[in-house]
């Protein structure tokens, strides 16, 4: 389909208010709308054809037209018919449940909390409907039933696909206490919140499922979006990903929260995405309040050449002014980025991500207890960033790609929850095979039993870990008198494992405590910290703290330890400075490694020399710097490849062939 060969998109914001007297939007122009698209080189445009404010750009028989397109029906007919002729790929935007002028309109359609029954919304930006009312439902499909008989566009992205709150209108009253009873749970105390999350999921999923359907009914050919930012982000009452996932022919989502956080989600969405390649969104705007403020140009190629290092396509969010225009100024700076990341789109389609190390995502988990959710996520996105800055090659896992264990030396899951029993199962089975799992804090017992068995939690919330004798020369100073400081409570358990390392707690002689600005070690208990267990041809270790998640050097240097010892030695090594990612793609014939200095710094430095050694299994013909054209010298022995990175300013794409 059109999105596979598609690497250059846009999509220009348009959540305008619609005041009725013809200003806002009233100087928008289709035609000098193409007109900045190939400015910036586009290959594909998403165009809004209906926002979160709920105002819809076209004819619709039920709803609200935007004034300036009520007197112009034919205008954004004319830019998608236009963007075909130039060779422009277009995608149709319709934003889900974030509906303002429809809550407004007909309050009973509101998707709202407990505290907000009865309370006046009028000055609300953001309202929601909810898509358990069947009256919203049958709205959505016939503005969305309209809109793909207007637009003749090659795709259809649906944002806000998820649960913004727990809804308690009576709509979700009723079909709870219809099928469970009682009221809809107030929080993760109730024994019924994981009942009630899973009918949450299964709700929106059926109604995802049943427009997706509706879709494929009308335009047969078109491709189906959901934005999968959700997925990316913390959050216990979103949604799990896998479900929506599912009804998308490719993965994306828009997120702003910083380059570690956008590295990672290149390769959550690399790992879902049902078709490559996947798509990740990045705005123009450091913050989507600062309307006229567009990020550095170092910040931008940053983003876009990280998701060029992993063969994702890029799409760059603009926002269109309240009278309908834009800045054109950042077209011309969008078509110098892209005309540098388009340099590499000939090479996206090498291999497959090459990855020692999974990091498990368990998209589900993120709807049990809120405190065990998020240590999960954090703890995924902490090994991930620690991972990288020790330049181990690491991919993300989740449930849809656990067919796929045997890709990874090893394993890590921070604090899982949530995964269900054909998952564990491909765990234990990877186990058995010879695979080595990390696995740390509160993790379902399903993962741990009956090698390790949780009896409690310790009183103390200022635990330490102690290394036992013979492991204290892996701790970098850390032993039984000055332990590591875990900085909580930790699970109290029983195992027949060998033990590396034991809790100590602090000792108070009963009093609230010792040491007025902290509670220092002074009793080591027997309650194992740390635990190694042979399973089948393969190894787990269980870490009582997630000691992926500590920021600290030394913290550091325990986990890496550990973690050699289960993934060996990596197939890449460079002693090139921390912030620089190193991507590789693989296949029989040739190398792509990508360089990217990942910062969230406005400016970014050029780089001394590093040396990089990298497994490569077959005898290299050349190595070949992409970025500047350059042939590398290189030498190659014992199964590696090794070479010099010069004057890396930010990026530097290598591509390595093979001798016949």
């Amino acid at each position: 389909m059109w999105f596979e060969n598609s690497f250059r998109r846009n999509l220009v914001d348009m959540h305008i208010n619609d005041a009725g007297d013809g200003f806002f939007l009233g100087d928008f122009d289709p035609g000098v709308y193409l007109r900045d698209l190939k400015r910036a080189k586009v290959r594909s445009a998403m165009i809004y054809l209906q926002s979160h404010v709920g105002y819809c750009y076209f004819p619709v028989s039920v709803g609200h037209v935007h004034s300036a397109f009520a007197s112009r029906p034919d205008a954004m007919r004319s830019l998608f018919r236009a963007c075909r002729k130039e060779g422009i790929d277009t995608v149709a935007y319709y934003s889900l449940i974030y509906n303002t002028v429809e809550a407004r309109a007909h309050p009973d359609w509101l998707l709202y909390k407990r505290e907000e029954e009865g309370a006046d919304l009028s000055k609300n930006r953001y309202l929601h409907c909810c898509p358990n009312n069947p009256d919203y439902t049958a709205f959505v499909k016939t503005q969305i039933s309209q809109m793909l008989e207007y637009a003749e566009c090659d795709g259809v992205f649906f944002d806000m696909p998820f649960w913004p709150k727990i809804c308690v209108c009576p709509c979700c009253r009723a079909k709870w206490d219809s099928a469970h009873g009682g009221e809809i749970p107030s929080g993760a105390e109730d024994p019924a919140w994981e009942d009630f999350t899973a009918a949450r999921l299964e709700w929106l999923n059926s109604w995802i499922a049943d427009i997706t359907a509706l879709c494929r009914s009308i335009a047969p050919d078109i491709s189906v979006e959901y934005n999968l930012a959700s997925a990316a982000l913390p959050g216990s009452f979103t949604m799990d990903g896998e479900g929506v996932n599912a009804c998308s022919d490719y993965a994306g989502g828009d997120l702003y929260n910083g380059m570690a956080a956008h590295s990672f989600s290149c390769k959550l969405y690399y790992a879902m995405t049902l078709h490559q390649p996947f798509e990740s969104m990045t705005s123009r705007c450091p913050d989507l309040k600062a309307h006229t403020l567009s990020r550095s140009r170092d910040q931008l190629r940053t983003s876009l050449l990280t998701v060029t290092a992993h063969h994702g396509a890029n799409l760059v969010i603009d926002a269109i002014d309240p009278s309908g225009t834009v800045d054109g100024r950042f077209c011309d700076e969008l078509g110098d980025l892209y005309s540098e990341t388009g340099r590499y789109e000939k090479n996206m389609r090498t291999g497959r991500l090459s990855a020692d190390v999974g990091v498990f995502l368990c998209l589900a988990g993120k709807g049990s207890v809120p405190k065990k959710a998020s240590d999960h996520y954090t703890g995924a996105l902490a090994a991930s960033d620690l991972l990288r800055r020790l330049h181990v090659p690491y991919g993300v896992v989740t449930e849809s790609s656990a067919d796929r264990l045997e890709d990874y030396r090893a394993l890590i899951l921070s604090s899982p929850r949530g995964l269900g029993p054909k998952t564990v199962e491909r765990i234990r089975g990877y186990l058995e095979a010879g695979g080595r799992v990390w696995i740390s804090g509160d993790a379902q017992k399903e993962l741990l039993e009956p090698a390790v068995v949780k009896t409690g939690d310790t009183e103390s919330d200022r635990c330490y870990i102690a290394p036992v004798a013979g492991e204290e020369r892996y701790w970098g100073g850390f032993n039984e008198k000055y332990p590591l400081p875990a900085s909580r409570s930790l699970p109290v358990v029983v195992t027949d494992g060998e033990v590396l390392a034991n809790i100590a707690v602090p000792d108070n002689r009963g009093l609230p405590f010792s040491s007025i600005h902290s509670d220092p070690p002074g009793a080591l208990t027997d309650h194992p910290a740390l635990i190694r267990k042979k399973t089948g041809k393969g190894e787990l270790i269980w870490s009582a703290a997630p000691l992926e998640t500590y920021p600290y050097e030394r913290t550091r240097r325990v986990f890496a330890h550990y973690l050699s010892g289960l993934a060996g030695r990596p197939s890449l090594e460079t002693d090139a400075p921390e912030q620089v990612e190193v991507v590789t793609f693989r296949d029989e014939n040739e190398i792509l490694t990508s360089f990217v200095y990942l910062s969230d710094s406005e400016t970014v430095p050029a780089l001394a020399p590093f040396s990089v050694s990298l497994d490569c299994p077959w005898e290299p013909e050349s190595a070949n710097d992409l970025t500047s054209g350059e042939k590398i010298p290189f030498g190659y022995s014992d199964g590696r490849i090794s070479f010099e990175v010069k004057g890396l300013k930010l990026f530097r794409m290598i591509r390595i062939t093979k001798r016949y």
